[in-house]
Parts: C-alpha cells; structure tokens; sequence
C-alpha cells in the first residue's frame, strides 16, 4: 500500500506553466465559487482525470464535510457526505496534513466508500488545504485508469492547493465579517438579527430561517424567524426543541434532515415533512451551545446539502460570537420584548491572532495612530493587572533608548491606546489604560472580556475536585473552546511572552486530557476519541494521549484506526527523535 507523499515546495515544471496561468487566471475572476469550480475542471483535464472533490473541517466537530465534487463520479462520491476526523483519505490527510496516493484503490482499505470502488475508480490523490497553518480540508483526485500520472498531479496539487486555500479562506473571512457587520450595525436589536438572518439565507439559498435561542433556565427557547416577530415558547409546545435536546448541536455537529430520515439524530424533534429539506447548524460560543441556526428549503434541496454549510458555520460562529457576551432574559409573558442586553464594549481576543473589538466592531491595526499601541496592550493584558514601570514598558517598546527621550514617546503612545479602545471617556477619566504616577496598568476591574482571562477561570473552575462531573466537563470545554492558537500567534517570534505562551499550551493539552478522562469515566468514548484527537492536533508526539486514544479506539471496535494511529505516530518519531527503540503498542482495555 502507498504510504503518504510529504509535501516539500516544489519548483514548476515548464509543461506545467500555462496550466498554473489558466488556474491562476480562473481564481482570479469572476466569483470566489464559480472560479474555484473552473480551476479545478481545468486542473482534471489537464491530468485526465475523471473527477474533483473538495472537503471542508466543520468547525467545533472536526468532522469533514464535502464541499462540492463535479465529473464523471459524482453519483458515487456523493453517497457519503461527511467523515469523522482520521476516517477515510479526507480524514487521514487532514489529520497527517499530507498528500495520499494510490493507483491500487481496490484493494486500499483506508478507502471506505464502497459504491466509489465499485464504479471503477483505480486511481486516487489527495492533498491537504492549508491556510497559515490551518487545516481547512483537502482536495481529491479520481482515475479510472491504474496508469494515472500520479507523480505530476502530487507536483501540481502541492502547486495550487495554496492557492486554493488561500481563495477559501478569503470567502470564509469576508462572510463572517458581513454577519459581523450586520448584527452590530444601527437598528433595534431584532431588526439587526432578523436582517444577518436574511443575509444568511441568502448564502444558504433559501427563503426560510430560524433562529432558536436557548433560555437561560432551559425552560423553553426564543424563536426568532426571518419572516415573523420574536416568539418565546415553553418546553413541550408544538416547536422544535432541537437546542434543548439534540446531541448532535451539543457536539458541535450540524444535522443535515432531509426527508427520508436516514441520517437524522435520534432525538431530533422535528416534524418529518416540516420541508424537502433542512439544515440544523448549532450556535457555540466558549464551550456553550447557546442555540441553533434552521435553514428550511421548502422545495429545491442543495446537492450535496453539504454543499453551504462550511460557509455557513463560519457566519454562525460569527454570530455566536457576538450572542456570547449577551444574557437571554426570562420573558415576563409568551413574547420575548428583547433578546439580548448589552456586551461589554472592549472585548479582547489573545489565542490565535491578536483581536480588538470595541462596541461589537473589530478594530483593525490601521485603527491604532501609533505602530505600538498594540504591543503595548499585549504586554498590560499578559500581566493581568500588575503595574509596570514606566522606564520598563520604555525599554520594551524602544530597545535601547534613553527614559528620558522614550517619555515622549510612551505619553503619545498611551494616549493612542486610550482614544481608540475607550473614544468615550475624557482625560483624566481613562477606565482601561490606568497609570499612578510612572506606574501603568490594565485594569481588570472595569466592563471589558478577555479569552485568556476567561481560560484560566475556567480552569480553576475545572479544577474543584469537589465539583460534579458534569460541571468540570463544562468548564473544560469553555476552555479549550476558547484555545483558538497559540498566544499572540500573530506575533510568533516574541520572546517576552514565550514563557508564558508555553505554559498556556501545556494547559491547554492538560485540559483537553483531562476532558477525555471525564468523558471516559462516564461512557462517552465517541467524546473522548474526538477530544484526543484535538490534543494530538496541538502535540501529536504525546505518547501518554497517543496510547489513550488508541486504547480508546479499541474500544470502541475501531482495531483499524487504533493501528493506523500508532503507525502514525511511530513515524513521527523516526522522522524527529531519528533511530531509536520505538515503544510498543498498548494493550486492549479490559
């Protein structure tokens, strides 16, 4: 069996340069989907291929769902519209984050879709969709000729699956920001959700959605359509109650419900011929499933439904996002008057890229007058309240400088900081950025949100032995939920956070290890297997969370992945600790 292709930078060849031009050319025009569809059918001609498929990480699951796939397959690449993280190629390569090939597809048994064998495929590569260094999903290659040139479609692949990429991850950033734009824009708070629905609706391409908030007590839900007024109703009325009930959101998963009812979740409430069609995208935010996204098509059903829904979690996640810093009031009566109450105005987002937002707006660098306004922000936030002195925070920002002239400089700075994240107050009167004399601070007292602030509440919530289960599981998940990368991962060569960048990755890892043996203590194996898959995302050479999952796997059944997981990491080891006694591989549970 082929093993996986590393993928180093390759040079072009010269037969390949006016297929990059046509490919480059069709990113280029017209609209991101309809270019990208046209890059891609000139890339299967161009290697003879017989089709194209893309599939997309689902955000939250790790699931992959496929985007779309076009030739001569289809009918048979469509009979399995998602995979579990490490299932099949899509998985295996988002989880390896290499190409695979194969011209013995018969006989592969990483393969499991069995109708695409049967028709005929001999052939098959596949690389991974990398955007600064986020795995985004993978594109796939069939032949039904064995003879199929591999060696140049992995040369090509390895060519344009950047730029790809890159043209998905630009649709993903420009959507979320129109929902972001959207719901904080001017308007009464129902007018703005009804009109980010409508904005949705149109992407999904139907006319109906709903959007279904959970109420603070679980005693029923807020429903809020985009044709009709907000509607609170109590558990048990003639309603959907799939935010109350269905694990499948409480994972992080989006149900797909069409009207054969093959595939739904068992405890799905919703009226069977409700619509041709639906879509039900679960709203997370810090761990926490606040609610649900219906998309109903009365009529003319996506092929594949898949086909939106990546997109489409990208605005739900943004629209969680901006639901998370708001309460959902107990409704004096069966009509909710408000939905929301008001966030705190700063909000401020340290895992992963750097991220301001002020009044629901994100503020971008451009925002900041003085170039250090944000690397001064990062250092006050990073020490969480404690003072610095004013020649300290000097030397930080200009290296070398004498106090004397870095005064001048820290003052303009400051008050660059200040004018930005808090416009409203006056001199003298500044909340956020406080100083006594040379000594200067964030303050951690005054209305604002922090994700790293939230982390480590939540672990400290998490680690109250005398808690229940259940209450430790929440808080976990509204940790790592938070964990977006690693600190200030927009700044990677910063050496005065690493210590502390390392002390939060290493948190992090405990906590997801933690949250597997909790949800191993109470029978929830499918749980436990996706949270050390995530663990293993951020430090897949951890022999103590590899042997965990493998045995996790086992018993679950799944012998097959428990072998290919140990072979994978056996070969991460090879390939950076070099020869070396390999450890063995763990026994079955009993």
């Amino acid at each position: 069996m082929p093993d996986a292709l590393d993928q180093p930078s390759v040079e072009p060849a010269a037969e390949d340069l006016p297929l990059l031009g046509s490919i480059a050319w069709a990113l280029a025009s017209g609209r991101p989907e309809e270019g990208l569809v046209r890059a891609l059918d000139c890339l299967v001609q161009a290697l003879r291929a017989d089709a194209w498929e893309i599939f997309l990480v689902e955000p939250s699951s790790g699931d992959l769902l496929l985007w779309d796939c076009q030739g001569r397959d289809r009918p048979q690449l469509l009979s399995t519209l998602r995979f579990a993280p490490g299932v099949g190629f899509p998985g295996i390569v988002t989880r390896d984050r290499k190409g695979l090939t194969t011209c013995q597809l018969q006989g592969d048994t990483r393969y499991v879709r069995q109708a695409v064998k049967d028709c005929g495929v001999q052939a098959y590569a596949c690389a991974p969709l990398i955007s600064q260094g986020r795995i985004l999903g993978s594109l796939h290659l069939t032949w039904h000729d064995s003879h199929a040139p591999l060696l140049r479609a992995m040369r090509l692949l390895q060519l344009v699956t950047g730029s790809i990429s890159t043209t998905l991850a630009a649709q993903f950033g420009s959507l979320r920001e129109a929902v972001c734009h959207s719901i904080t824009g001017d308007g009464r708070l129902d007018h703005r959700l009804r009109r980010t629905l409508q904005q949705i609706q149109r992407v999904a391409g139907t006319s109906l959605s709903t959007l279904a908030l959970k109420s603070p007590d679980n005693s029923g839900i807020f429903e809020l359509s985009s044709k009709q007024d907000t509607v609170f109703r109590r558990r048990g009325a003639p309603t959907c109650e799939c935010v109350l009930t269905c694990t499948w959101l409480k994972q992080g998963r989006t149900a797909l419900l069409d009207r054969s009812q093959e595939n739904w979740p068992e405890s799905c409430t919703r009226p069977p011929r409700l619509a041709a069609g639906s879509s039900c995208l679960p709203l997370m935010a810090g761990g926490e499933l606040l609610g649900a996204l219906l998309l109903d098509y009365p009529e003319n059903v996506p092929r594949p439904m898949t086909r939106k829904l990546i997109p489409l979690r990208m605005m739900a996640d943004e629209l969680a996002a901006v639901l998370q810093d708001h309460r959902v009031p107990a409704p004096p009566n069966s009509r909710g008057p408000a939905l929301l109450e008001s966030a705190p105005a700063l909000q401020l987002r340290c895992f992963g890229d750097f991220e301001i937002s002020f009044a629901g707006r994100r503020l971008p660098a451009s925002a900041f007058p003085r170039r250090q306004a944000l690397p001064l922000l990062k250092l006050l936030v990073l020490h969480s309240g404690s003072a610095l002195d004013r020649d300290v925070l000097i030397e930080f920002l200009w290296p070398g400088v004498k106090p004397s002239a870095g005064r001048n400089r820290l003052y303009g700075v400051v008050h660059a900081l200040r004018s930005v994240i808090e416009p409203e107050m006056g001199k003298g009167r500044w909340r956020h950025i406080c100083n006594q004399g040379s000594l200067y601070s964030f303050n951690t007292q005054t209305p604002h949100r922090v994700d790293l602030y939230d982390f480590r509440g939540f672990l400290r919530t998490a680690h109250d032995t005398a808690l229940p289960a259940a209450q430790r599981i929440v808080a976990l998940e509204q940790a790592v939920d938070l964990y977006r990368g690693e600190l200030f991962a927009d700044d990677p060569y910063a050496d005065w956070c690493l210590l502390e960048r390392r002390e939060l990755h290493r948190s992090c890892l405990t906590a997801l290890k933690d949250l597997a043996d909790l949800r191993c203590g109470r029978g929830e194996l499918e749980l436990a297997v996706r949270t050390l898959q995530r663990a293993l995302q951020l430090d897949p050479q951890r022999e103590d969370l590899n042997r965990r999952l493998v045995t996790t796997l086992r018993a679950l059944g799944r012998c097959g992945e428990a072998e290919e997981q140990w072979g994978f990491f056996l070969q991460i080891l090879e390939k950076n600790l070099g020869p070396h006694a390999l450890p063995a591989m763990p026994s079955p549970m009993r």
